[in-house]
């Protein structure tokens, strides 16, 4: 945040110099908009690396609430639970070719081809 801090007091500088000091006007715009087109790249820089750790926070949630439901299990999985199919799978797109398309609800996906021969 003191990237931000940093560019915002520049630009407070470049307002109150262009108040108080005769200075060329098409020059002061483009030191303005300079300053600001840096402060908002920083500023979406900050918010794009806030979400990718809010989206691994709520992936590290999902994993381990499945990690609980596989240890209240005494044994290894022999047929189809549908509990576990619900948390980790979105959706399941299905073509006419026979491909399939497993999302799960972290966003991989998983293609599964039809095999002929």
């Amino acid at each position: 945040m003191a990237a931000t801090s940093n560019i915002t007091k520049e630009i407070d500088i470049c307002i109150r110099d262009n108040a108080t000091k005769a200075q060329d006007q098409e020059e002061y715009v483009k030191k303005y908009n300079t300053l600001v087109e840096k402060y908002e790249g920083i500023k979406k820089s900050i918010e794009d690396v806030e979400n990718e750790r809010f989206e691994r926070f709520v992936k590290k949630d999902r994993i381990e609430e499945f990690m609980k439901v596989l240890k209240r299990r005494d044994v290894l999985l022999d047929e189809f639970d549908g509990e576990l199919w619900n948390m980790i799978i979105e959706a399941v797109k299905v073509y006419a070719d026979g491909k399939m398309v497993f999302v799960f609800k972290d966003g991989m996906e998983v293609v599964m081809q039809r095999g002929y021969g």
